[in-house]
């Protein structure tokens, strides 16, 4: 695509002659993003192909001869070719944690936060346990349901009476449930657990076990069952320390070591396949064994850990990995390739820089170069990158990210390097001052590097003796600084911010509120000017315009359940939002209300950024279905703009343009335009495409109809008739309904 310079000179234009002048700018971005039916229209928002890759896989589950789905941190794929599509559709949350077809064929989805659901053939429905913390999902021989969340083991035998079981009282943390011949299994942080009723009461069953932290599980035929385990780096075999796979011949009675000689640090996933060879997932490997665990064979699969495995109906293995996506096997499972079209990485973070626009993915960084035709990693040799946050440019142009591992910066000579401050700090937020200072938000509070690269400390902490997790970093235009943390923010003023380095600072940073609130979130901060925008899970978008001492509600328009989690000004200075499920807001310059701009997006609601580039192209980046752009471009009128004014002439002089006249405006059905006899009337919407042409003069003065045009703004031309009057003239006007 190519940028089209006609809509934003033909919306420059009329805002400028049909607006006052104090308006024409502030409106200018309200005609360019302007939410409007998609029946008339357009859609505002547009898919772009990617980027795929970034996703994290925990389960997946084949339907009997029919498509595999994968559960996904992004939500839920389905696949029954070579590409993925999203299948997501009536779940409320994307966090699915587990799979499970029953025998009757049918299948469910183990949620966090929202139970169970099942498929339906072409949706997702609620099937058990709203707003329960389920983990993952078994079923007995006989049908009873088996659950693992956050409370508990709960056991059902109709899917409507649900029922806690205790784990032999002791305190512990169901991860996985799995079902053998005689007994079903609990995976849990301080063991293994048995249960030889079904799930109505457990045993503590982990004696042969060093370790107990179980983060597998796999029970097969005749009472062979293997655990995954937590235990770190071993001596392969040993009975004494830490062990990551043990086998249990005898239903969990008496558990032996039977790790690999590798020693993989930890196993994640475990599959007994038809075959009944046993396979493990581990860091980068997975492990295969067809003498039940006795020896082993190792197989390098992706950059990242493995969490998840599954058979397909043809005999190939598929790995569910933590952020590279998915990848498949031949049938003999000795080599691999990357399963990944369709299977959208979720973005956390969006920058668009002049030659690319950058994402950060739960999976990596990834960059286009073509508008989003094409993606690529910017990461492949760094493991450390996969998980990253946030992103953001210092001061001479260099990319910087916040990973789970500190902060690292790229240029084109040294690639990536590790700015500190810690190895395997997580950084929450991310800010570049115009000092070359970098700011991070972690889990105590701040820190800030100075241009040599040293480190200064700034621990938040409240009157209840908690150190602040920080989220969100906004640097005012006099210096000061605000902290927005989980529940609270925080502001030092310019005069308290260190500018040199020194190792640790404690500095009075004081709480932030309003009249109307006493404290109140900050999850992500836009600053333009003097004017700072602060978005919160709770409370809105809030504004200050005195480097954060008083605040107030920006605008009317939302009810307090958006989840803000970015906002962005546009070129022109107008606000965008994005929230965590109500998808995209704007602020209206002419009713200085949120209005949404979601046409478009369809269930993709999930969005953590929002950003514009130069041009004036917008882009999001959305959990479960990668990004999208509303581009400002042209839709085959290149030719027609020819001519038109590139700047506000007065009426009758400079390029001897006249400003037309429309009436009415606002209009609904209708508008009429004055035009000579001979001339031609064309009608734009704000993307540039021609939506009505009719010839001028019929009649004094020409009526169009409008009904058919969905609410929006939209411009008209007339060109031709020689010199009458009207010849030449542009204009602008609102439909309403």
């Amino acid at each position: 695509m190519t940028y089209h310079v006609f809509t934003l000179d033909i919306l420059k234009y009329a805002l400028q002659r049909a607006l006052r002048p104090a308006l024409a700018t502030a409106a200018v971005a309200i005609v360019l993003f302007f939410p409007v039916d998609a029946s008339a229209q357009t859609d505002f928002w547009a898919a772009v192909e990617g980027p795929f890759g970034g996703a994290t896989v925990r389960d997946m589950a084949q339907e009997p001869g029919g498509a595999l789905f994968a559960a996904t941190t992004g939500g839920i794929f389905r696949a029954e070719g070579e590409r993925w599509e999203a299948a997501s559709g009536g779940l409320l949350t994307s966090d699915v944690r587990d799979l499970h077809v029953r025998a009757d064929g049918s299948l469910l989805a183990a949620t966090h936060g929202d139970g169970l659901y099942k498929w339906s053939g072409e949706a997702w429905e609620q099937f058990a346990l709203p707003a329960q913390f389920t983990t993952s999902v078994t079923e007995t021989p006989s049908g009873r349901l088996l659950v693992a969340t956050l409370s508990g083991i709960r056991y059902s035998d109709d899917g409507t009476t649900w029922l806690l079981s205790s784990l032999d009282g002791i305190q512990a943390t169901p991860r996985r449930v799995a079902s053998g011949d005689s007994f079903v299994f609990a995976a849990t942080n301080v063991g293994v657990f048995r249960s030889s009723d079904e799930g109505t009461t457990w045993d503590f069953a982990s004696f042969g076990m060093a370790s107990f932290d179980v983060t597998a599980l796999a029970a097969g035929p005749g009472g062979l069952v293997y655990a995954g385990v937590n235990g770190g780096s071993s001596s392969s075999g040993s009975s004494g320390g830490s062990c990551t796979i043990y086998r249990s011949r005898g239903n969990a009675n008496l558990w032996t070591c039977v790790e690999p000689v590798t020693d993989p640090v930890s196993v994640t996933s475990l599959l007994i396949d038809a075959s009944g060879r046993v396979h493990a997932g581990g860091f980068r490997h997975i492990f295969s064994s067809v003498d039940e665990g006795d020896s082993w064979s190792a197989r390098v699969v992706a950059p990242t850990t493995i969490g998840a495995l599954a058979e397909t109906s043809s005999g190939r293995l598929v790995a569910g990995t933590t952020g590279a996506g998915a990848y498949i096997s031949t049938p003999s499972a000795i080599t691999w390739e990357p399963w990944q079209l369709g299977l959208f990485a979720p973005i956390r973070d969006l920058l668009v820089l002049p030659d690319r626009a950058v994402a950060a993915t739960e999976g990596g960084i990834f960059y286009t170069s073509n508008q989003g035709a094409t993606w690529q990693r910017m990461d492949e040799e760094n493991p450390l990158l996969i998980d990253t946050r946030t992103l953001a440019v210092d001061a001479d142009g260099r990319l910087l990210a916040g990973t789970v591992s500190g902060v690292w910066r790229f240029s084109e000579t040294s690639r990536w390097e590790f700015l500190g401050p810690a190895s395997g700090l997580r950084i929450g937020a991310l800010s570049a001052g115009p000092d070359n200072r970098i700011w991070i938000g972690y889990h105590s509070g701040v820190q800030v590097m100075s241009a040599s690269g040293s480190w200064t400390v700034m621990p938040i902490q409240g009157d209840d003796g908690a150190f602040r997790d920080i989220s969100a970093i906004g640097v005012m235009g006099d210096g000061s600084l605000i902290a927005g943390a989980s529940w609270d923010s925080w502001r030092l003023p310019a005069a308290q911010v260190p500018t040199a380095p020194a190792g640790a600072v404690v500095a009075p940073w004081s709480l932030v509120s309003t009249n109307e609130l006493p404290w109140f979130d900050i999850q992500t901060m836009a600053v333009s000017g003097n004017r700072v925008l602060a978005g919160t899970r709770f409370s809105g978008v809030l504004e200050t315009t005195d480097g954060g001492v008083t605040w107030r509600v920006a605008a009317p328009g939302l009810n307090g359940q958006e989840d803000v989690q970015d906002i962005t000004f546009d070129r022109f200075g107008n606000p965008f939002i994005a929230t965590f499920g109500s998808g995209v807001f704007q602020l209206s310059p002419f009713t200085r209300r949120w209005i949404p701009a979601n046409t478009g997006l369809g269930n993709h609601l999930r969005i953590r950024s929002i950003a514009f580039d130069s041009a004036g192209n917008a882009w999001v980046g959305t959990i479960s279905g990668g990004l999208f752009a509303h581009l400002v471009t042209s839709v085959g009128v290149e030719d027609e703009a020819a001519g038109l004014p590139g700047d506000a002439a007065s009426a009758g002089g400079g390029d001897g343009r006249q400003e037309l006249q429309i009436w009415p405006n606002p209009a609904r059905a209708h508008i009429s335009v004055q035009s000579p006899i001979g001339a031609t009337i064309e009608v734009y919407d704000v993307t540039g495409r021609r939506v009505i042409m009719a010839p001028g003069g019929v009649e004094t003065p020409q009526r169009l109809e409008t009904d058919h045009l969905a609410p929006g703004v939209y411009f008209v031309r007339v060109s031709g008739g020689g010199t009458a009057p009207g010849a030449g003239a542009t204009g602008r006007f609102v439909i309403t309904k």
